[in-house]
């Protein structure tokens, strides 16, 4: 099991990345975290895979966030289907990286530095995407390995 820092701290390690770069990570990790219904930690699970040093969160089937570092720092986040036009018109930078099939949202590829753009409108549609996941099909397979101080 690890803990918050240690992920980042290997990530790091793995990317040799500078400490600003993963400062800035950890705080829009720590900004989703924020955002995320109190009510539905128990079905989260966080995952750190060493090989790659990739952090995600998961619910049920659906990735909630994944630290994306292979293209420009960035992160995917779940965003509903019926919002992609309102940040589409925003001045964020993103791409739609991944659409799921069984509900209607998909994965916002979103550089770290573009998250401090976010307005309460867009944090509360991730949120809302969140919400729609939590009614998704499940799978029992889930894994945690990171201990998260909510």
């Amino acid at each position: 099991m690890y803990n918050e820092k240690e992920v980042f701290e290997g990530i790091q390690k793995f990317l040799d990345n500078s400490n600003k770069e993963i400062q800035l990570a950890y705080n829009v990790h720590r900004d989703i975290l924020s955002v995320l219904p109190e009510d539905l930690r128990d079905i989260y699970y966080f995952r750190y895979l060493e090989l790659g040093g990739t952090i995600g969160l998961n619910m049920k089937n659906y990735k909630i966030y994944e630290y994306h570092h292979e293209k420009n720092e960035s992160f995917r986040i779940i965003y509903p289907d019926d919002k992609l036009e309102e940040i589409k018109n925003s001045n964020i930078n993103h791409n739609v990286d991944f659409k799921f099939i069984s509900i209607p949202c998909s994965l916002l590829e979103v550089p770290v530095e573009e998250f401090s753009k976010f307005s309460e409108n867009e944090w509360n549609n991730f949120k809302s995407a969140v919400i729609i996941a939590s009614n998704g099909k499940d799978n029992d397979k889930n894994k945690r390995n990171i201990e998260i101080k909510w």
